[in-house]
């Protein structure tokens, strides 16, 4: 038997999408598929909206929008306006009955990390040293600093504890607490009081911090979707040497700031250094719902892609969406409703409405069907409305990559 040896830790990385030949071990605590899998294209659905839509209310946002963060409120969007490709961006609330317009603050090299669950505070960071390399202007990560804006006071406030910190989130409901994307550092804001681990994680981790960590913060979990990594065979050639892949959603007790037995562990993959298990194991996104006693998850399961609900208590999962091409979705914030998109081809997409009944989908409503047009949504926190931001597919340049032509407001039956 080959000796194995635990690598150090390593920031967040994006697991290889290359296939791999596998083995899989049987574990009692890994998932099983649940032998009845409900197929929701089969479920009857409502004639589908075309391009030519007359359902929904079309909504403007300002002028040079480049990006839709979401609703603080029933009212209001908040958005970043980027007035030219060399002028300042400025953090806006927008009312959408109103037109009003609210500057946060202006800058440059905005990078927006996070909305309280409250939706009380923003957690946003900007570089603050710009350097020239052949009279070029350069921005640096390593002088990004992060600031808190508190909404209801109208005021930001520089966290000197998080200068350099490229990504960090929200820890709590309130925004008190702040930890940042390597784990190591745990902030309460209204004392400064730093908590900080040099060896949180023990072998080498695939991880990606997220608002789905903060569910949920009273009994001091924060979830993540994590890759643990362990290889084998460092003696051999590289070609021989192997990487154990434990793919799953895991919790991170922010007392002892210590990792916990997976609540999600899929079968491990076993391959060679220069290959991944994102082709037959992967997690793009999760979330808990009925309660805490599911998780709803987006990914891929056994090669298969597609939309899975996973039940804590029998440890089964169910396929509820399948589809060649499904990556994420939108939930309520009730965690009742779900709004994702299938693409059957790179420019044809297709959106569904559904509703959550405990491990199943049902009454889906087809919203668009095959049009030619990059789909995303965005709820409103009382879950009586959502948006739907139709930006077509265009090769032509655009402002930081991203416009916002057409912002569809839908309402929400309760029947």
């Amino acid at each position: 038997m080959n000796n194995f040896k635990i690598l150090t830790v390593i920031s967040i990385i994006s697991i290889l999408v290359t296939s791999c030949g596998f083995n899989t071990k049987d574990k009692t605590t890994e998932a099983k598929v649940n032998i009845i899998c409900q197929d929701v294209s089969n479920m009857e659905e409502s004639k589908p909206i075309k391009k030519d839509i007359e359902d929904g209310t079309l909504l403007s946002l300002p002028e040079n929008t480049v990006r839709n963060y979401g609703f603080i409120d029933n009212e209001n969007l908040m958005i970043l306006i980027q007035h030219s490709e060399d002028s300042e961006s400025s953090f806006c609330l927008y009312n959408i009955y109103t037109d009003i317009l609210k500057e946060i603050t202006k800058g440059k090299s905005f990078n927006f990390n996070y909305l309280s669950k409250n939706k009380k505070k923003i957690l946003y960071s900007t570089n603050s040293h710009i350097k020239y390399e052949k009279n070029i202007a350069v921005t640096t990560t390593k002088y990004r600093k992060n600031y808190i804006y508190d909404i209801d006071k109208n005021v930001s406030r520089y966290i000197p504890e998080l200068e350099g910190c490229t990504k960090a989130i929200f820890a709590d409901y309130n925004g008190r607490y702040i930890l940042d994307n390597s784990f190591k550092k745990f902030l309460d804001t209204e004392t400064n009081e730093i908590k900080t681990y040099d060896d949180i994680f023990s072998g080498t981790w695939g991880y990606s911090v997220d608002r789905n960590c903060s569910h949920p913060f009273p009994n001091n979990k924060l979830y993540f979707k994590g890759d643990h990594i362990i290889y084998e065979g460092l003696d051999k050639e590289f070609d021989e040497e192997l990487a154990h892949h434990n793919v799953g959603i895991y919790s991170l007790d922010t007392e002892t700031m210590s990792i916990d037995e997976p609540i999600l562990s899929l079968p491990e993959v076993i391959c060679t250094l220069d290959k991944g298990p994102t082709d037959i194991y992967y997690i793009s996104q999760f979330d808990f719902i009925n309660d805490g006693k599911s998780i709803i998850f987006a990914g891929t399961y056994e090669k298969h892609p597609g939309i899975f609900i996973y039940d804590i208590d029998t440890k089964e999962i169910t396929k509820v969406v399948f589809s060649y091409n499904v990556s994420s979705y939108n939930l309520s914030n009730d965690k009742t409703k779900i709004l994702y998109c299938i693409n059957e081809n790179p420019e044809d997409e297709s959106m569904y409405l559904a509703h959550i009944d405990k491990n199943t989908l049902i009454t889906k409503k087809c919203l668009y069907k095959e049009v030619q047009l990059n789909l995303s949504s965005w709820w409103s926190p009382d879950d009586t409305f959502f948006l739907v931001n139709e930006k077509e597919y265009s090769s032509s340049p655009e402002v930081d990559g991203c416009r916002f032509d057409k912002i569809r407001k839908f309402n929400i039956s309760n029947k």
